[in-house]
């Protein structure tokens, strides 16, 4: 803003007149039609005001030569502009001009049709803003009442939200993804509101050889016995094997009550079904991706943590009880992304796990065996395409897209990890070939499409779970 000179008393004036032209913008003039010629006297603080508040319109708003502000002749002073030839040769305004008595004309939107300029004098505008001044003033009162309501029902909204968090947890499943989360999870619930749900063998075993995480010592869990009563949990989490989760659905039916609801964090498509079968619409869709945990007895080692993905089964809602779930993972400082097509997310996640667990165990290998180029990384992609083949008749929206996006998500896993299945082959347990390769196979016969490289593979699993 081309300001000279300018002191204290006209940067006043200036805001003065900054907040003058608000008020007027606001109330007086329906700026985009109507074409005025104010005079008035510069010489006074209100002068002042007015007359910097139109310059900074000017050159801070319009960005043009709008409105013009002239310093009139000697012989058209005391008279209306007539000619918009004089305004469009004046020049802009200047501090050095408010020292000046004489009037100024200040021209708002020149018309071309000068013959619709109107002449107003300082008493006129004061007597004309008053009706719409009350307005303004009503205006600002009713919106102070506005926010005063508002910050007032915040503070009962937080205080709400608060009341209706997930304070009460329990975790049935301490395998590699139950020790991964448990500290984590406990450290959201309310205290003493996490428990693990365990036999009393199960119990005795993990307090006889402890529990780490990292090599760091868990051993502050609460521990229930499955007959043993206790509140309904607010959240109930499945982290068992598929073949244990019949049992597990048994054994927590104490921790469930109306307002329970069920995670599964257990691979494949399957499991929420069975849970939903028994207890009915209480279980939310869930995937965990992107961790490299390795389990070793009761000791777990990993460098990725993962990230959660959570949503409705069968809506495409964000609803109240997903958004409970959020902000639980959120104390638990857990990754997490809510989603609006979950089922699509899950037979993402299974066609990951078609891929990389059968493969990497069928070579004996980890997650750098697939990592780089060659036959297994092949194979694995291969046995991946027959997932997305068969999502397409099952309905499930997935592509080359998403097998791009697991084929990132594997990358930055750590080479010497493993998958679960490796790990079970080498410990000496029954896989989980049935949910994958199993499932893969059944689909295909229900939609009469080949699988051959699914199908080879469940041979040679099953071959290698035999030598044990």
């Amino acid at each position: 803003i081309s300001l000279y000179n300018v002191r204290v008393p006209q940067l006043l004036s200036f805001t003065c007149g900054l907040v003058t032209y608000i008020v007027l913008e606001m109330v007086l003039w329906d700026i985009s039609f109507c074409v005025t010629s104010v005079y008035i006297s510069p010489s006074s603080l209100s002068g002042h005001a007015f007359f910097i508040s139109l310059y900074f319109f000017q050159v801070t708003l319009q960005g043009q030569h709008l409105p013009l502000f002239s310093r009139p002749l000697a012989s058209e002073r005391g008279t209306n502009l007539q000619r918009s030839s004089v305004c469009h040769r004046a020049h802009p305004y200047r501090t050095s001009h408010l020292q000046d008595t004489s009037h100024y004309h200040v021209c708002l939107l020149p018309s071309k049709d000068n013959s619709k300029l109107k002449q107003f004098s300082a008493s006129e505008i004061c007597r004309n803003c008053l009706p719409e001044l009350r307005k303004l003033i009503y205006v600002i009162v009713r919106a102070v009442i506005i926010l005063v309501q508002y910050f007032f029902k915040r503070k009962t909204w937080k205080r709400n939200r608060i009341m209706n968090r997930i304070k009460t947890v329990s975790l049935i499943g301490l395998g590699a993804l139950g020790l991964l989360f448990s500290e984590s999870f406990a450290s959201a619930a309310s205290p003493g509101g996490f428990r693990i749900i365990a036999d009393a063998s199960r119990q005795a075993r993990y307090r006889k050889e402890g529990l780490y995480n990292n090599d760091k010592a868990l051993n502050n869990f609460k521990m229930l016995r499955p007959d043993e009563a206790c509140e309904p949990a607010d959240l109930l989490i499945f982290a068992v094997k598929y073949g244990q989760l019949s049992q597990a659905i048994a054994d927590a039916a104490l921790h469930v009550g109306d307002q329970t609801i069920i995670l599964s964090l257990l691979n494949g498509i399957s499991s929420e079904e069975d849970i939903r079968a028994v207890y009915g619409d209480k279980v939310l869709g869930c995937t965990v991706q992107g961790m490299d945990a390795t389990k070793e007895g009761n000791r777990l080692y990993w460098k990725n943590m993962g990230a959660f993905t959570v949503g409705e089964l069968y809506s495409d809602q964000i609803t109240p009880r997903l958004l409970l779930v959020a902000d639980y993972l959120t104390r638990a400082k857990l990754p997490h992304t809510i989603v609006t097509d979950m089922r699509d997310r899950m037979w993402g996640k299974f066609m990951l796990n078609v891929g990389i667990n059968q493969v990497i165990s069928v070579f004996e290998g980890n997650y750098g065996t697939i990592q780089r180029e060659g036959p297994e990384r092949k194979r694995m992609i291969a046995a991946m395409r027959e997932v997305i083949t068969l999502a397409k008749a099952e309905g499930i929206k997935l592509d080359d897209n998403d097998l791009l996006y697991w084929l990132d998500v594997i990358r930055p896993l750590a080479a010497e990890g493993m998958p679960s299945m490796r790990q079970d082959l080498l410990q000496g347990r029954k896989t989980e070939v049935d949910l994958f390769a199993g499932t893969v196979v059944k689909l295909g016969q229900k939609h009469g499409i080949a699988t051959p490289v699914n199908q080879a593979l469940l041979g040679e699993i099953l071959a290698l779970e035999k030598k044990f």
